[in-house]
């Protein structure tokens, strides 16, 4: 056996403290390896050290899938995540995404790991794209974890459905985001708006209009957490009625409130609207009410004479729906419906 340069293989036999080894070079009876997995701690060793191997059957190539939990993240070795962003460079070229699918093997090879995302922005399109593939890792292109900042410009991007620039996105947030406002308009209004807040930004006790007992005299302020009573007037001002979407808007925006979330049922994604009480699929659309009515039969089967019709139903915690040719979880279709809830 020929063992490559690079590769990790899994150790067996009389090397009870290596789990993993990374192959460098091997000198008569010695392999070099340039970083290993302890058996005893599963922990990662980032260092040059050698071994002897007897025989050849002593080591088994093993893939990055298998290696990659072990490894910290920035590793040369580390593949992407599910559900993570991450910014990926080639020279002057980047892309920023969510990832949706790490590694498709039919795609990949040893110089390309390629998946695909729910959504990037790339410099090189300077556009946003959905459900597209991308290459992670290919020559001389690397990854790592996005910063927040990034994150926060490719979920702008997403949420307005274009690309803007980077500078173009501080500037809007600066805007929409950083800077306090107040709300003028009737006291039934100003009662309303505070109890449509509550609906989606629990202020609760720290909402002084709320413990006030009517007296709404005042301007409603939007600070950093709560909304309360101010006598001064911001510069940005709302006035009730006619901007009540807008200051509505003007909240989610200032709290950074998420009206929209990819989960998924098996492995069907469900685009999740707050603000619809439905979730977009590849089949169509699911409303709440439809979720609610399967999760309701799930716990209360309907009866026949008196007797519930069987489900088949021993563990809900971990119990599978069918539907079509897919399968889910009766508590991934529960995270779905609490997420339209709220």
């Amino acid at each position: 056996m020929e063992y490559k340069k690079g590769q990790w293989y899994e150790v067996f036999g009389n090397f009870p403290a290596t789990r993993y080894l990374k192959f460098k070079e091997k000198r008569n009876r010695e392999v070099y390896f340039t970083g290993r997995i302890r058996r005893d701690y599963n922990n990662f060793e980032d260092k040059i050290d050698y071994t002897t191997v007897l025989e050849n059957e002593y080591m088994k190539e093993v893939s990055l899938e298998v290696i990659s939990p072990y490894l910290p993240e920035g590793h040369p070795d580390k593949l992407p995540e599910k559900d993570k962003y991450y910014y990926v460079e080639q020279d002057s070229f980047f892309m920023i995404g969510k990832v949706d699918i790490p590694l498709n093997e039919e795609d990949s090879d040893k110089d390309i790991f390629r998946g695909s995302c729910h959504y990037f922005i790339a410099k090189g399109y300077q556009s946003l794209h959905r459900g597209e593939s991308w290459c992670y890792k290919d020559y001389n292109r690397t990854f790592r974890l996005a910063t927040q900042e990034e994150i926060d410009w490719l979920e702008y991007c997403n949420k307005i459905d274009k690309y803007v620039t980077k500078e173009e996105f501080l500037k809007q947030t600066k805007i929409m985001k950083k800077e306090p406002f107040t709300i003028e308009g009737p006291e039934s209004l100003k009662r309303a708006f505070v109890e449509e807040v509550n609906t989606f930004h629990r202020t609760g006790e720290h909402c002084c209009a709320i413990s006030a007992e009517g007296n709404y005299s005042r301007y409603l302020g939007c600070y950093k957490e709560h909304l309360t009573l101010t006598d001064i007037k911001e510069k940005r001002h709302f006035k009730l009625p006619q901007d009540w979407d807008k200051a509505i808007q003007a909240c989610k925006d200032f709290w950074k409130v998420k009206t929209k979330k990819s989960l998924y049922f098996g492995d069907v994604e469900f685009i999740c609207d707050k603000e619809a009480k439905a979730a977009a699929t590849s089949y169509g659309k699911v409303t709440l009410e439809d979720i609610e009515e399967i999760i309701d039969y799930v716990y209360n089967p309907p009866k026949l004479a008196s007797y519930p019709l069987g489900t088949n139903v021993t563990n809900y915690a971990t119990c599978s729906l069918k539907f079509g040719c897919k399968v889910g979880k009766l508590a991934e279709l529960e995270a779905i419906a609490n997420f339209l809830r709220s």
